[in-house]
């Protein structure tokens, strides 16, 4: 897809009034993998944003592919939407390796937290795929 599509995507993320049509454009963003996407769907997934939107762009931050995705992922490891928390850990471990480290440091924190629970959980996945 060519930049001026992206853009469109981008825009429709960003400003359109239904929240349908921002999930489209998250999911979509997501699928095209395109950097330029990084910093809207990282917007996308702030509170006070739709929770269908929050979920499906935390889904497409994974689908890009990006390391820089990986400190919102964490953070969003530990969010009281369980759907975001859930995307969140599918999308470190969509990630692979360059999240593992991130993953690996969070779980040796020792906390009790969902946050950690959901790194050693995705931890414990990865393992359980390596084995």
């Amino acid at each position: 897809m060519r930049d001026e599509g992206i853009r469109r995507l981008i825009r429709m993320l960003a400003t359109d009034q239904r929240v349908d049509v921002r999930v489209r454009a998250a999911r979509t963003l997501g699928l095209l993998g395109h950097p330029a996407a990084l910093g809207p769907l990282v917007t996308a997934v702030g509170r006070g944003q739709p929770a269908a939107l929050r979920s499906v762009a935390t889904t497409a931050l994974g689908e890009l592919g990006s390391a820089r995705a990986v400190p919102t992922l964490v953070l969003l490891l530990g969010d009281p939407m369980l759907a975001v928390a859930d995307a969140a850990a599918l999308a470190l471990l969509a990630l692979g390796p360059v999240s593992r480290t991130a993953l690996e440091e969070l779980g040796r924190a020792g906390s009790t937290d969902r946050r950690t629970a959901y790194a050693v959980a995705a931890l414990n996945l990865t393992r359980l795929a390596d084995a």
